[in-house]
C-alpha cells in the first residue's frame, strides 16, 4: 500500500496556509491508498500552560483559541481544495500539541468538551478520522504515531531515539515531533529470512526554513518535507521524500523558480 505522511504541520493563524493545498494537489497527482498526519496539525499556544493567562506575555503573544480554530478550518479547506474530488482515507495521530487541549479543560473543568467540541467538528466536517494520544494507527503493518512512548510513559527523544525505538520495537514505526527527519533501519536475531526493523521520522511540514517560537534560541536542523511511503510484507520498503521547496515549486501560484547553481 502507498501512504503519504505528513509531518509537523503547526497550523497557526500567523503561519501560512498555501501549503495545505500543495499536499492536496500531491495527493491527488500520486493516488494513494491513505493520507496520515502524524499530528501536532495544529499549535494551540491559546491552551499553553507554559505561558500563564495571567500575563503580559500571555496577551502579546497567545492567539484565542476561537481564531486558532478558524485557522484550522482554513488549513483543512486549503487541503481538500488541493485534493479536488479525489477520496481518500485521512488520518491524524494526535501530537502533544493537540494534547494541549486536554490539559487545558482538566485545568478548567467548567469549560470541559467545549474546546473538544469545536476541534472534534472541524475534523469531521473535513473527514479526518483521528486517532487518540499514544495509540498507534496501524496500516499494512506499519504504526504511525506521533511520537512513541517510552517505560516511562515519555516520548522517546534525544539525538539517538530511532535507534532506541528500533531495538525496542517488534513492528516498522512512522513518527514525528522531533521535526528532524530520519530513516533508521535495525537488523534483528529471528528465524525470519532478513528480519528488521525500520523507524522513520518524517520531520515537520512547516513552510521551508520557519522555526517555531519555542525552539528560536536551541539548536534545530529540522528537515522540511511529506514522505511518499510504500508498504509491503508488514514492511516500510521504500520511501519518497518530498521537500516543501519541491511542492511550491510544482504546486504554488505565482511561482518563482528558485536558483539553480
Amino acid at each position: 500500500m502507498k501512504v503519504i505522511a505528513i509531518g509537523d504541520t503547526h497550523d497557526a493563524p500567523d503561519v501560512d496556509k498555501q501549503r495545505f493545498r500543495w499536499f492536496g494537489k500531491y495527493i491527488r497527482k500520486v493516488k494513494p491508498d491513505a493520507v496520515v498526519q502524524i499530528g501536532d496539525f495544529i499549535t494551540l499556544d491559546s491552551c499553553t500552560h507554559y505561558i500563564p493567562d495571567d500575563t503580559y506575555s500571555a496577551r502579546i503573544e497567545k492567539p484565542t483559541f476561537i481564531k486558532e480554530m478558524d485557522s484550522f478550518d482554513d488549513a483543512c479547506y486549503e487541503f481538500n481544495y488541493g485534493l479536488g474530488n479525489y477520496q481518500v482515507k485521512k488520518y491524524i495521530t494526535l501530537g502533544n500539541h493537540e494534547r494541549r487541549l486536554w490539559r487545558y479543560e482538566d485545568k478548567n473543568p467548567s469549560f470541559y468538551n467545549m474546546g473538544q467540541r469545536e476541534y472534534f467538528g472541524i475534523c469531521k466536517k473535513y473527514e479526518w478520522n483521528v486517532i487518540p494520544w499514544g495509540k498507534y494507527l496501524m496500516l499494512g503493518g506499519v504504526g504511525f504515531i506521533h511520537a512513541p512512548i517510552n517505560p516511562m510513559g515519555k516520548e522517546y527523544g534525544g539525538e539517538t531515539s530511532e535507534k532506541n525505538v528500533a531495538n525496542k520495537s517488534k513492528i516498522d514505526i512512522v513518527f514525528g515531533h522531533s521535526h528532524r527527519a530520519q530513516d533508521v533501519r535495525i537488523p534483528k536475531i529471528s528465524n525470519i529470512k532478513n528480519d528488521f526493523t525500520r523507524i522513520l521520522n518524517l520531520g515537520c511540514a512547516l513552510p521551508h526554513n520557519h522555526i517555531e517560537k519555542y525552539a528560536r534560541h536551541s539548536l534545530t536542523g529540522w528537515t522540511y518535507q511529506i514522505c511518499e511511503i510504500d508498504i509491503w510484507d508488514n514492511h516500510i520498503q521504500e520511501v519518497k521524500n518530498i521537500s516543501m521547496e519541491s511542492l511550491k515549486d510544482e504546486f504554488a501560484t505565482n511561482k518563482k523558480k528558485r536558483k539553480q547553481y
